[in-house]
């Protein structure tokens, strides 16, 4: 759910409406602590309502053999953008969404746009919406993947430029070590058979 009223009063209604009607909710780019601070609210308040959220975490990925060669990855992506040229991030209709200002300010305070260690935010200087990136290694990504599903994150969302190679990338290095689930069937949600909607089956009219 994303509302572009004064910050105090999109936190205070995002948190209050999604533990009421949600079963997901899935979290943008920020520091361990912002995170997990907002799940902590969010499942206190849910608990009220005799519900449980599933976390999730969007976020680009950029994994190299070394760091260096992923963070000089990072910055090439950035090397062309010129912020008083064609800025594209101006020209969504979300880039005064409650996410991607919670993510401006943070990386306004950052160092080098790292918003902590291995969380890139600087291509959040050029999109909305998901506006970081995880930058490192094989061994660091899964490394920081481990720790938010430590942290409770049951899914992730995961992207990056360019999409195809850096999937390769990702699915070659960091995939195999990691164990997935269908969440859908985890959560007891995936339909024993094929429903019958607009999408398979039904008349179209």
């Amino acid at each position: 759910m994303r509302v572009s009223a004064s910050k105090n009063l999109c936190i205070t209604h995002v948190i209050s409406i999604n533990p009421v009607f949600c079963a997901n909710a899935t979290h943008t780019p920020e520091p361990e602590e912002s995170i997990y601070a907002t799940m902590q609210d969010m499942s206190f308040r849910a608990a009220k309502y005799g519900r449980q959220i599933d976390f999730g975490f969007r976020v680009h990925v950029i994994v190299r053999s070394t760091q260096e060669e992923a963070r000089a990855w990072a910055q090439s992506i950035m090397s062309k953008f010129d912020p008083a040229g064609l800025n594209l991030k101006e020209r969504t209709q979300d880039h005064k969404s409650l996410g991607v200002l919670r993510q401006d300010e943070i990386r306004a305070k950052s160092t080098s746009d790292y918003l902590e260690p291995l969380l890139w935010g600087g291509i959040g200087r050029a999109r909305s919406g998901c506006g970081a990136a995880l930058v490192g290694t094989p061994e660091q990504i899964l490394w920081k993947i481990n720790r938010y599903m430590d942290m409770g994150i049951r899914a992730f969302i995961l992207s990056g430029y360019p999409l195809i190679e850096e999937c390769e990338l990702f699915g070659n290095h960091v995939l195999p070590y990691l164990s997935t689930v269908k969440l859908s069937m985890v959560q007891g949600r995936t339909p024993v058979s094929e429903p019958v909607t607009p999408l398979t089956t039904a008349v179209l009219r």
